[in-house]
């Protein structure tokens, strides 16, 4: 397994001083580097399935099928799927791109026009693809942005989140394991679009949120994570310690909201928002539980659910609008190691009402 793995988790091994006897043991259970590596995008109504494939998941895969679902099927209480026939993939593009950690489709209104833009991030780059279908229905891609330099005042750094915006496909902010983290604007920079060191704003989590460097030798501390807020110029960053949101309308005066501050002997595992735009919910999960937030009411969550998971705690969350009810929203969240997920719904606005 470790060789196999070797260059995926590469970024354990320097790790110093020696790892704790719980980050040796789970350290390939929790990988605090790696996201959602799972895409879904369309090109003129038709399904596309972004996937790391090869034995160190160095290759994206953008896969159509000729059909847009599979469905799930009830047979004697027992739930299961169909194979998925070979002969059923029309389309098939596979990009070299390394040891992939983490893909994020991006679903902002200005879209190109027959293009999926996708950021992917392995452990030492971070690219943007558009990927397009030629007239021929031939899919190819162009390169957007690519920047492997991650030196910072504190020395070399790991890249550990890429969340690309609800409001424009332009814009997409990154997160360091330092928690530096910089906002980026595709049409401020020149072509070819590689390692601009142009920002529309940089900054750091609140050092209150922060631990010390000792830290490292808690590899699982090095987490850090974003989504976008309730505009397009604000963020809510989070690191194991607690939750803020930052307004940076005005770069040189941002303004900071405390949202969670974790109690002692508890941590964010994981942040979830609904990618869309103007949206004041986000979702965390700690030790104990899977917290509910309204950025306008601060430090006190909305609702809080016990996922009785202390020992495997869900490292991933999901939240998607229903697609019939806007206000009603499918809660998912699950870990690397339980083969079983939670699910809620619930309707929110300013109201909260649970089904």
């Amino acid at each position: 397994m470790v060789d196999q793995w070797s260059d995926i988790y590469s970024p354990f091994k320097n790790v110093t001083p020696m790892l704790s006897l719980l980050d040796k043991t789970q350290r390939y259970i929790y990988n605090p580097f790696r996201g959602n590596c799972l895409g879904f995008g369309y090109i003129k109504n038709q399904p596309y399935l972004l996937t790391p494939s090869s034995k160190n998941l160095h290759v994206l895969n953008v896969t159509s099928f000729s059909y847009d679902s599979v469905l799930l099927t009830d047979k004697s209480s027992s739930w299961t799927t169909d194979p998925l026939p070979v002969s059923d993939v029309a389309q098939r593009l596979s990009i070299h791109v390394g040891p992939i950690q983490q893909i994020v489709v991006s679903n902002a209104p200005d879209l190109p026009k027959n293009t999926i833009i996708v950021g992917v991030r392995t452990i030492s780059r971070l690219m943007i693809y558009g990927i397009k279908r030629s007239a021929t229905g031939t899919l190819g891609y162009d390169q957007l942005y690519q920047f492997d330099n991650f030196e910072t005042s504190s020395g070399s750094m790991q890249l550990v989140h890429l969340c690309l915006s609800p409001y424009t496909y332009q814009h997409f902010t990154f997160v360091l394991e330092n928690g530096e983290f910089m906002v980026a604007d595709l049409s401020s920079m020149n072509q070819p679009l590689l390692q601009s060191d142009t920002y529309l704003f940089k900054g750091q989590i609140n050092q209150g949120l922060l631990t010390s460097t000792t830290s490292k030798q808690h590899v699982s501390e090095r987490w850090k994570t974003c989504v976008y807020g309730p505009n397009s110029r604000s963020l809510v960053l989070a690191s194991p310690r607690g939750i803020e949101l930052v307004n940076f309308r005005e770069p040189d005066q941002p303004m900071r909201t405390l949202i969670y501050k974790c109690p002692i002997k508890t941590r964010v595992f994981t942040l979830a928002a609904l990618d869309q735009p103007f949206s004041f919910q986000i979702c965390a999960s700690t030790d104990e539980s899977i917290l509910l937030f309204d950025l306008r009411y601060p430090c006190q969550p909305v609702l809080a659910w016990d996922h009785a998971s202390v020992d495997r705690p869900p490292l991933f969350l999901q939240m998607t609008p229903d697609q019939h009810q806007p206000k009603k929203v499918h809660l998912y969240a699950w870990s690397t190691v339980h083969t079983e997920m939670l699910y809620a719904q619930y309707q929110f606005d300013g109201s909260l009402q649970l089904e």
